[in-house]
């Protein structure tokens, strides 16, 4: 064989490996979906009841600041409780006591007169009596203690869940080739924690053509598709698998948020899945939540999905997918009396008698 073929040969052979390499590591560019959009927390600056907070808009796929410095809204009041008077039973009846708090932003004073008995008291109306701390990445919260202010009773808190790391798309730091692997980065959104994970080698596979040269074929690693079943953390909300590589329920919302958007699709270690159901109990016992935004995917909303939500007023869904076998009003048990849900314009009529009795705007 001439000298020349021989170098022909191999130029074409290392065309061929490095032309490979920029395909395999350039990343698809995330689009930064609307009902991917969420703020990020903690806040760059809290908001009181004087004062407005900051924080930035972010997308929950990859991570990117889509918005910088959005104003967060005041915030109501934060009373601590500065002394409690308990009842007393006396031979008259019930001596009711007080409770007397401040408010740690503007020293506003409140005090709340008992009025019930606390054997008999549901403990309906209450209020924070002990600073909760939140949970973060990888510890876990409390919830704080609330104490009722109708008859002085102390309700113990709950310990929240470390809600995980929000890894985002990644970064290919280090490409792969023919004989070695390589290295991807991926970045906490929340956090900022990084991790790494190998890249396989490419394969190189050859096969004689026509002429009896052998070609060259590079071949990339598939990617690994979740079992159903398996759960991830986005963003501090949790997700199961329904459908391997295609499907996930929304299971656990991050705890005493004020919004929840449960997004029309998640994406977990460069797959992407749609949300197609709300689990039962997905976002219960928040004394803060607000309002909630149901994704464009969602063919079932189970019942008790939003149990004991008693400030949430606003619940927007985008799905015109729900049916009466797969949605009702059960879904929201124990919420505030003036909730309102906002639907599709064409499916306002439809949600009308599947959620019989709640508000539809």
């Amino acid at each position: 064989m001439s000298k020349k073929k021989i170098l022909a040969g191999i130029l074409l052979t290392v065309m061929v490996l490095t032309s490979a390499i920029p395909a395999f590591a350039a990343e698809t560019v995330c689009t930064h979906p609307e009902e991917a959009l969420d703020w990020a927390y903690p806040y760059k600056k809290k908001p009181t009841c004087q004062e407005t907070g900051l924080t930035d808009e972010i997308c929950t796929i990859c991570g990117a600041v889509v918005h910088a410095d959005v104003v967060v809204p005041k915030d109501d009041h934060s009373y601590n409780v500065e002394s409690v008077k308990n009842s007393v039973i006396t031979d008259d009846g019930i001596d009711y006591g007080t409770i007397t708090s401040k408010c740690k932003w503007c020293g506003k004073e409140r005090v709340d007169e008992l009025t019930k008995d606390p054997a008999i008291c549901e403990h309906n109306t209450q209020m924070q009596y002990t600073e909760g701390k939140n949970a973060t990445c990888e510890e876990d919260g409390y919830t704080s203690d609330f104490i009722c202010t109708d008859c002085g009773t102390v309700i113990k808190g709950e310990v929240t869940s470390a809600y995980g790391h929000h890894w985002n798309n990644g970064e290919v730091t280090k490409a792969p080739t023919t004989s070695s692997a390589g290295e991807k980065t991926y970045t906490c959104i929340n956090c900022k924690k990084t991790k790494t994970e190998e890249i396989p080698k490419l394969t190189e596979t050859s096969k004689p053509s026509e002429s009896g040269k052998n070609n060259t074929t590079i071949v990339n690693p598939a990617k690994s598709v979740a079992k159903a079943g398996t759960r991830f953390s986005v963003s501090g909300q949790v997700y199961k698998v329904t459908k391997a590589g295609k499907e996930v329920s929304f299971i656990q919302a991050k705890k005493n948020a004020k919004r929840v958007v449960i997004p029309a699709t998640v994406k977990s270690k460069g797959v992407t899945y749609k949300v197609t159901s709300v689990a039962a109990k997905a976002v219960k016992n928040n004394k803060k939540v607000k309002s909630v935004v149901i994704g464009a995917n969602v063919k079932r909303i189970s019942n008790n999905a939003f149990y004991k939500c008693p400030v949430l007023k606003t619940v927007t869904i985008k799905t015109a997918k729900l049916s009466k076998k797969t949605a009702g009003k059960k879904a929201f048990t124990k919420v505030s009396k003036k909730m309102v849900i906002k639907a599709p314009k064409k499916m306002k009529k439809s949600y009308a008698r599947i959620f019989r009795g709640l508000a539809i705007r």
